[in-house]
């Protein structure tokens, strides 16, 4: 497995940041959502072994986003499986740790991957937490 690592500057609290990933109202509009897709489930239940499904139609097909919390320690460790059938049978782990730094914090994101998906995952993460900066 390879591995990305994404890190990301966020002018707010570690706080602010950390409670976005598990924040069911808003959650939809930054993880895993594209420009021309749709949202269509958001079930979140953040406790350490819940999982969460967050679907989007893209181009008249339903791309379900899955997985398990791992791992809960706010405001600054989390941790959970990630699945998305439709391309990969299995799953694999995504750890994210935000650390305050003046003016704001910073999140790290490790990700495994296969080695062809490397780089596309990498600037699917980069999209995503770009979509959460603007979001927040």
């Amino acid at each position: 497995m390879a591995r990305v690592t994404v890190t990301h500057y966020f002018p707010y609290p570690a706080e602010r940041v950390f409670d976005a990933w598990l924040d069911q109202d808003t959650v939809g509009q930054w993880l895993f959502a594209t420009p021309d897709g749709e949202m269509v489930e958001v079930a979140l239940h953040p406790q350490v072994g819940g999982s969460y499904r967050i679907v989007e139609r893209r181009e008249n097909v339903n791309v379900l986003h899955t997985g398990i919390y791992e791992r809960i320690d706010p405001p600054h460790d989390l941790a959970f499986s990630f699945a998305v059938p439709m391309y990969d049978p299995g799953s694999v782990h995504v750890q994210i740790h935000i650390a305050a730094v003046p003016g704001g914090c910073n999140l790290t994101l490790t990700h495994e991957v296969q080695e062809q998906w490397l780089k596309p995952s990498t600037q699917g993460w980069q999209t995503i937490l770009s979509n959460l900066e603007s979001t927040l």
